[in-house]
């Protein structure tokens, strides 16, 4: 019955502008999702007669708003709780007590077989399917749910095509459901920063700048939706206001903004600026993901103009990383001088590193390794490695996606698309971004070519 009644109340404020309902099993969770008021209730009594006792408090002033006693047949009592926090609080449109109970235990295909147009129990039977690994028996119940015309409520509906969305991995579907969902539920910070990462990964940059904003002003104490519209905005082509961005998030986490402010200034070419922003993210938090601040700044010093002093940067980075007891201290040592132009010397530090020298020597020789798109491009076979790493980087958040964005961008160079190879070299990789760690070296380097031989 808590389980029920706590659902019961949320689904009757679903929808209701301006209010978000989550159920949560105590205060500490409450705490946990920002919440600014907790409906308290318990029950007495036996069967149906139960009378509910409803406490509404504000945790912001951390004072109780008001309290009800209330007594109702079925479900009045909990949409009467609702009304409490919201008189727009609408019925919740089923009354059938054996179902609730099912619904309550978790039974969710007994509900539906008891109440055949219970969205919520739908939902909850297609889940549990696909929880249990019964992807095709969980989309044709999806299916079966939605060929009821008369299924409740609208939110379910939408919920049950986005949730068939997934498991047909149709992203299309998928965007479309959450779009959707959102306008029925516009005060849910947790659907509106899904749709906004769907928005950034299908790289509508500026449709996913509009919705971080707005789950920045619906979430105020909330600092990374500032942090993805940083990015959002960098991509969108706005530099100014990425930079204002990440400037506000600095107030949550000032390393790691400093750090995304390090990266947008690289990505946009402005490696000056770049270099600042890493070093002061490595002096707040040396250890701040191992070190890669002065691997960065490094870089940034290079593009700079400054090979001398980049290096005087790198050494930083290499005695940082031997403290750590680095075994991979050599490679990176040689990925370093490979791809700022010193093959002979880069070489001859692999030798300090047996595990990986003859994978990264073949590599640099052009030897295909491994298969997929990767020994495509080694094999020059241009045409269909283009279609291997498409793949991977529509699948590729754009914030990691700089190793696979050059190796794409070349094989459509050689396979003679020039202009789609053109569009992807718009923003500068960032080194030691995710990828294959033996193509790491190849990446600024083959990015300038590119650049060079496209006249961008």
């Amino acid at each position: 019955m808590s389980r029920v009644a706590s659902a019961v109340v949320a689904a009757d404020l679903t929808g209701v502008p301006r209010v978000f309902a989550a159920r949560v099993e105590s205060m500490r969770d409450a705490y946990l999702l920002n919440a600014t008021w907790v409906v308290h209730g318990s029950f007495t009594g036996r069967g149906t007669d139960l009378s509910y006792a409803v406490d509404l408090e504000d945790l912001s002033r951390r004072k109780m708003l008001r309290s009800a006693s209330i007594i109702a047949p079925g479900t009045g009592a909990l949409d009467a709780a609702a009304r409490q926090v919201d008189p727009a609080a609408l019925p919740f449109p089923f009354t059938n007590l054996a179902a609730l109970e099912a619904w309550g235990r978790n039974d969710a295909e007994r509900a539906v077989s008891l109440e055949p147009d219970f969205g919520a129990a739908w939902l909850a039977a297609i889940e549990q399917r696909a929880a249990k690994g019964d992807r095709a028996g969980a989309l044709e119940m999806a299916q079966q749910a939605l060929g009821r015309s008369t299924l409740r409520t609208p939110v379910d509906r939408v919920r049950i095509e986005l949730g068939a969305a997934t498991l047909r991995n149709d992203r299309d579907a998928e965007r479309s459901a959450l779009e959707r969902l959102s306008k029925l539920v516009p005060a849910d910070p947790q659907l509106l920063r899904t749709l906004a990462t769907v928005e950034l990964n299908a790289r509508h940059y500026s449709n996913a700048a509009q919705l971080f904003r707005r789950l920045s002003q619906m979430d105020p104490g909330n600092g990374e939706p500032l942090n993805s519209l940083g990015y959002a905005e960098l991509y969108a082509g706005n530099l100014d206001a990425a930079r204002k961005a990440l400037e506000e998030y600095r107030a949550f986490l000032e390393t790691n903004a400093f750090d995304s402010l390090g990266e947008v200034h690289f990505l946009a070419g402005q490696f000056a600026e770049a270099e600042q922003y890493f070093l002061k993210a490595h002096e707040k938090n040396a250890a701040f993901h191992g070190g890669a601040g002065l691997l960065k700044a490094a870089h940034a010093h290079w593009l700079g103009g400054d090979l001398p002093g980049a290096d005087a940067i790198h050494q930083r980075y290499v005695k940082f990383r031997a403290g750590l007891n680095d075994p991979l201290l050599a490679w990176r040592e040689a990925i370093w001088l490979y791809s700022t132009g010193r093959r002979g010397d880069a070489e001859e530090k692999l030798k300090g590193a047996p595990m990986v020298a003859a994978a990264q020597l073949a590599v640099w020789n052009g030897e295909p390794q491994g298969s997929g798109p990767y020994a495509l491009l080694l094999e020059k076979k241009f045409a269909e490695a283009a279609e291997g790493f498409k793949q991977i980087y529509e699948s590729t958040p754009p914030g990691s996606d700089s190793q696979v964005r050059v190796l794409y961008a070349w094989s459509l160079a050689e396979a003679g698309r020039k202009d789609e190879a053109r569009a992807l070299l718009k923003w500068w990789p960032l080194p030691g971004d995710a990828g294959n760690p033996l193509f790491e070296s190849l990446i600024i380097p083959k990015f300038l070519e590119l650049r060079k031989s496209l006249g961008t």
